[in-house]
């Protein structure tokens, strides 16, 4: 963000009138390119629910519920890579670094693959809840 912020002032720096000292021209620069990624990280965690509200069986003599099963059957559904990603992400827990090593990736790659299975999975799931409703009435 930092650097995204001073590139912008860099391209924008003909359109510096002097009005304000530089540093207070370059402080609005720097802060609503702050202001801009807390909106999107914002809207981004709006649209992703956590996985701790959906019930998984952690005992093995418990039986599944239908929506841990029905998560079960979506998690196939994916390709590989997301699917290995969200694996050790969510269920192993393991931080993005290192399932960048382990899976031999860069880690822009892991969150790339954690957003589009995220995006996926949520799609195919209302899409399911959508086609159960409609077969109800």
């Amino acid at each position: 963000m930092a650097q995204d912020a001073f590139v912008r002032a860099w391209l924008g720096l003909r359109e510096y009138r002097g009005d304000a000292a530089f540093a207070t021209w370059l402080y609005r620069i720097v802060a609503r390119r702050a202001l801009d990624r807390a909106a999107i990280l914002r809207g981004r965690r709006a649209r992703e629910e956590s996985l701790e509200q959906v019930e998984v069986p952690t005992v093995a003599g418990d039986a599944p519920s239908r929506d841990s099963r029905r998560i079960a059957r979506l998690l196939n559904t994916l390709p590989e890579a997301q699917r290995g990603v969200i694996s050790l992400f969510y269920f192993e827990e393991r931080p993005v670094a290192e399932i960048a090593r382990t899976l031999q990736m860069p880690e822009g790659t892991v969150k790339t693959h954690l957003a589009r299975a995220r995006t996926a999975l949520r799609q195919e799931w209302l899409r399911r809840e959508r086609m159960e409703a409609w077969s109800e009435l």
